[in-house]
């Protein structure tokens, strides 16, 4: 056998970095983001929980059907008492957006359901951006119950800032 020279085989990669570099610049923006998001996929199982929901969820696991760890790879059936008005809603990516207020033990949570989809618009499943909203509410109550008593009240009211320039007549 004689020697006859090097052989070389080449591909082009250039592509294949870039949505490398996009993957890890989508990962990090979803492991670091303060906003909490739970993903399930066409078939209602949980395939990611971002790092802020699993903190959120830490004061509230004593509520959950199934501890935190347990999350992924179980069913968003665990979560419902009719799982199948959720499955309804989810099976079909029209019916998305959706937001909903749900109680979890004393807390309120306002959930925000979208669909995702794959490069092509094939639907993948479905993401929830959540946040625990008890105290806003109460707050909201709060703020809507003292307004009507100042725009009901028998008597007349005027404030006004530092400035005396008036903010509220009743």
């Amino acid at each position: 056998h004689n020697y006859l020279g090097s052989m070389v085989t080449w591909d082009v990669i250039t592509e294949k970095l870039r949505n490398d570099t996009e993957m890890a610049r989508i990962n990090s923006m979803m492991e670091n983001s303060p906003v909490n998001v739970i993903y399930a996929d066409k078939d209602f199982v949980i395939q990611y929980v971002n790092p802020s929901s699993v903190n959120t969820l830490k004061g509230l696991e004593q509520y959950l059907p199934v501890k935190i760890d347990q999350i992924v790879g179980s069913s968003i059936d665990v979560f419902h008492k009719s799982p199948e008005h959720q499955r309804r809603i989810l099976s079909d990516p029209k019916n998305l957006p959706h937001r909903a207020n749900i109680q979890l033990g004393p807390e309120t949570l306002d959930l925000l359901v979208s669909a995702i989809y794959d490069s092509t618009g094939g639907y993948l499943g479905a993401m929830v951006t959540w946040e625990v909203v008890t105290e806003k509410l109460k707050n909201e109550t709060d703020m809507a119950r003292v307004n009507s008593m100042m725009e009901n009240v028998p008597i007349n009211i005027m404030c006004t800032d530092k400035d005396l320039k008036i903010q509220y007549m009743n």
